[in-house]
């Protein structure tokens, strides 16, 4: 009865040993897998998201450290690259091919999913497709008086930033745009585009040390007196016409550019823009649809705010090459 009472003591503390063995290993393999994990995630760029804009003419990787949820690689995007969430559109990249042999992209959407050590792409609105307008002015201060500027229009039609005689700027990026289809998109989508529809050349002076730009509109242009403006003119194919209008910054004149983000915020503050450009023109991104532009040859003393006289003018509307976009008859009239 000892001897089996022995065996039996032997045989508990063997399986008890083999049972503690089975799961020190099992602790130790699941130790090992979560190290692996963790040195991978480590080693995969440190956590990086990124993040690839590619377009013809423009490159651009934003990385962003991650884990990330979407919302706030959103967030990031738009400090990073200074851009409204409306006009970001995150894409995931896969593996699969499509029928014209390129890869596949999935919208990459709103989940309260971390995200670490990812490929992105990016576009920026305007993208083919969109169809949006820039209501726009062109006011100069010459021959001793505020004179409204109203560019050729007609031989722009095919062009993905054209005009139609109605004071807007018509932002719809063509595939088939001969001319811009490379950069009449995203961030390419520039005021630069609206410049070559009109054949009006952007050109650079140094006064004084200050890089100020110069506009030399080489098509037929129609000035017409501010005083003589009135809501219900048509402007389109009016004189008097000039065969051309070359304005270049002086001492006391140069190029300014007003801008609100939409017609709303212009018409609650016209007095104080979104943003004053007084150089760097091509670059303007064509973006935000009813956004107002004002743009002015006007005394250097206006750098900041826009002249009196030319806001007061413009409070009833906005005009450009040129519809009113506001009826003061009508005042709930406004332009689609």
């Amino acid at each position: 009865m000892v001897k089996l009472s022995s065996m039996g003591a032997i045989y508990t503390d063997t399986s008890a040993y083999r049972r503690n063995n089975r799961i020190d290993n099992a602790v130790n393999q699941l130790t090992d897998e979560m190290n692996a994990v963790k040195t991978s995630i480590n080693q995969s760029n440190n956590n990086t998201i990124t993040v690839n804009y590619d377009s013809n003419v423009i490159h651009k990787t934003y990385e962003l450290k991650g884990p990330l949820t979407y919302s706030q690689i959103m967030n990031k995007l738009v400090n990073e690259t200074g851009a409204p969430k409306k006009d970001i559109i995150l894409y995931r990249e896969n593996t699969k091919l499509v029928q014209n042999g390129s890869t596949a992209q999935t919208k990459f959407t709103d989940t309260n999913e971390l995200h670490h050590d990812i490929q992105l792409s990016v576009k920026f609105r305007p993208i083919i497709g969109d169809h949006i307008h820039v209501l726009y002015s062109v006011v100069v201060y010459v021959d001793g008086e505020y004179k409204c500027l109203t560019p050729a229009t007609g031989d722009d039609i095919g062009r993905s930033v054209h005009n139609h005689g109605d004071g807007k700027m018509h932002i719809h990026p063509f595939q088939n745009d001969t001319e811009d289809v490379d950069n009449s998109s995203g961030l390419g989508c520039t005021l630069k585009l609206w410049f070559h529809g009109i054949g009006c050349k952007y050109r650079i002076f140094d006064i004084k040390g200050e890089t100020l730009p110069g506009l030399d509109f080489t098509k037929n242009v129609a000035l017409i007196p501010l005083d003589d403006v009135t809501y219900n003119t048509n402007y389109t194919d009016i004189g008097p016409t000039t065969m051309g209008l070359k304005l270049d910054p002086t001492d006391e004149y140069q190029w300014v550019i007003y801008t609100w983000d939409t017609y709303g915020e212009y018409k609650a503050n016209p007095e104080h823009p979104n943003y004053i450009y007084t150089n760097n023109f091509e670059n303007i991104w064509l973006h935000n649809d009813t956004s107002v532009m004002v743009m002015g040859y006007v005394p250097k003393i206006y750098i900041h705010t826009i002249p009196p006289v030319v806001r007061e003018k413009l409070e009833l509307s906005i005009n450009g090459h040129i519809t009113w976009i506001e009826n003061p008859e009508n005042p709930d009239n406004q332009a689609s």
